[in-house]
């Protein structure tokens, strides 16, 4: 629903009842795992590996594939901290504005790896082995993207060392839902500038008075 739309109903609206609706948000029955903010801080702070964290990081913070995730580029991502991909399945492309937080962890990933590929995440060179094989330039196979099945055996690997409860479907299930409650905060924000004539901070007040802020926001 577009601005006009919803300054065309407006007038249909009864601001009470709008605000009613609201507050059923917190009893919206979710499906499936969502982490918290605290259990992906956990969750994190448990990696010590800079690419296993770094792979877990990019799918939380964008909800990306894993196979779609394996042929992500570094020029995928611009200077704006945003990354653009390309699903396999459909063909279709996607943008995702990276947190600064998952900007960090990819840094902190980068900054140790000394190849030329231009994969995010490349892979390595057969026979190779060893944990940290992808700190050294001379074990990447630069025009070769990992693996799916040694992502996916990778990020196991590494919630399974973390100690928590926790599935690999459960990371992209986290970022879908925070990122629709995100959009639904944003429109009744919208809508609440549409119905009382304020602007968009007063809006927020509003909103956070009968319904409260987020507790969780995903990272």
């Amino acid at each position: 629903m577009n601005r006009a739309d919803l300054i065309s109903k407006k007038g249909s609206m009864k601001q009470n009842d709008f605000i009613g609706r609201m507050g059923n948000r917190s009893r919206r029955d979710l499906r499936g795992r969502v982490l918290t903010d605290d259990e992906i801080h956990q969750l994190l702070s448990a990696i010590t590996d800079e690419r296993e964290k770094a792979l877990i990081a990019v799918i939380l913070g964008t909800g990306i594939g894993n196979f779609d995730l394996i042929e992500v580029r570094l020029a995928d991502i611009d200077r704006f901290w945003r990354l653009t991909f390309r699903r396999q399945k459909t063909g279709e492309a996607r943008g995702v504005q990276l947190s600064s937080r998952v900007m960090e962890i990819l840094g902190a990933y980068l900054e140790q790896r000394k190849d030329k590929s231009p994969y995010l995440f490349p892979a390595k060179k057969p026979g190779v082995v060893g944990r940290d094989w992808w700190k050294h330039a001379e074990n990447v196979a630069e025009d070769t993207p990992m693996d799916s099945k040694i992502m996916l055996f990778t990020i196991d690997r590494a919630i399974q060392r973390s100690g928590m409860d926790i599935k690999r479907c459960d990371l992209r299930l986290t970022f879908r839902t925070r990122a629709a409650e995100k959009r639904e905060e944003d429109e009744m924000i919208e809508k609440l500038v549409c119905l009382l004539h304020v602007n968009v901070d007063t809006a927020k007040e509003i909103l956070y008075k009968y319904v409260g802020k987020r507790k969780n926001v995903g990272l």
